[in-house]
């Protein structure tokens, strides 16, 4: 398994770090996206939820990994 791997989301970079079985996903992390109308909300919602994610409240969810997901709409955030 990698140690260390480099993605971008969003348009943002990011590296995550393999902390093994002992360091566990949990809410102290979330990644959080911004959208701009219900269509984005809803079709990043479902595909994390709809693809072996869980519901959470308040626009969080878990993908099917244990990552924590903010899908916020911005007009919430103004």
């Amino acid at each position: 398994a990698a140690l260390v791997v480099e993605f971008t989301l969003a348009g943002r970079s990011y590296a995550g770090l393999n902390g093994g079985p002992n360091f566990k996903p949990n809410e102290s992390v979330s990644f959080q996206i911004l959208t701009e109308d219900q269509e984005a909300t809803d079709r990043l919602w479902n595909a994390i939820v709809g693809n072996g994610g869980q519901e959470s409240m308040c626009g969080w969810c878990k993908d099917k990994w244990g990552f924590n997901w903010q899908i916020t709409p911005r007009r919430l955030i103004e």
